[in-house]
């Protein structure tokens, strides 16, 4: 018997779905599938014990496993390893994971943020944040998914999660983050978060002085996410093709939502 299980950053609905942005992934690979079924029997049997290998599931061990990875890099970075932290989620807000990406900083692990929303955590500070750069994307579509990314010493770990890091997503409430185990899938979201750092148009600085101002561009070429996405729809069709961050295609007049089955975006 094959199993087939979706998990995604968020819900399937037709008032948001033209303006949302979020990522589903639908997989056979028993090795999730298997485990997307614990989580129905825990949801239906919430005292019996339960262990996952792949996913993360609040409250079961979400912040165990973030702390975990969290101190991994910092452990890396010690020893001189590749070490770093690219995140992408609507609000961070938790005080326990602000205090440990704080404590990565501090021992110099690189870290990345791009934060929609609630961000209490404060980039450039002497001794303690230097080495985080967060930033904020708003724009034509609403960026609403969340995405984990740890360098794992060189060997990423890409996480697709409906749950931002705070209290109640972590502590209070059932949400799933699913690794992608399939190298092409992990290599589309990362090329797809390399060119939303690198936007030029739309990004803003979170900051101690709460300037949102614009990420200068300097001598750099001009790169907006959004029409990034939407002028390489087709190519990006194929896991294939990587996605370039420059592209001269023309602008695009229509265009309507995002393609949940293979993270891109579709014309209207």
């Amino acid at each position: 018997m094959v199993r087939y299980a979706h998990i995604g950053t968020g819900n399937f609905n037709e008032k948001t779905a033209r303006l949302y942005t979020d990522y589903s992934l639908l997989t056979a690979d028993a090795r999730i599938t298997n485990e997307v079924r614990r989580v129905f029997n825990f949801i239906e049997n919430p005292y019996r014990p339960v262990t996952f290998d792949y996913l993360m599931v609040s409250p079961q061990n979400s912040r165990r496993l973030l702390y975990e990875m969290v101190d991994r890099e910092i452990a890396n970075a010690q020893q001189g390893l590749p070490s770093g932290i690219t995140l992408k989620l609507n609000n961070l807000v938790d005080k326990g994971l602000v205090d440990r990406l704080y404590a990565a900083s501090s021992s110099g692990v690189p870290v990345n943020l791009l934060v929609r929303g609630m961000c209490s955590l404060i980039p450039n500070l002497e001794g303690i944040s230097d080495n985080i750069r967060a930033i904020s994307i708003v724009d034509r579509y609403l960026e609403h998914d969340r995405v984990y990314i740890f360098e794992n010493g060189g060997d990423k770990k890409v996480y697709l999660s409906s749950a931002d890091w705070m209290t109640r997503n972590i502590d209070y409430r059932i949400e799933v983050a699913t690794p992608l185990l399939d190298p092409r899938l992990k290599q589309r979201v990362l090329d797809i978060i390399d060119i939303l750092f690198s936007d030029t148009v739309k990004a803003r600085y979170i900051d101690k002085e709460l300037s949102n101002r614009y990420v200068p561009r300097g001598n750099r070429r001009k790169v907006r996410a959004h029409w990034r996405f939407m002028t390489t729809s087709n190519h990006s069709n194929n896991l294939n093709n990587p996605m370039p961050i420059h592209d001269k295609s023309p602008r695009p007049q229509e265009f309507a939502a995002v393609d949940l089955g293979s993270n891109s975006f579709t014309w209207s």
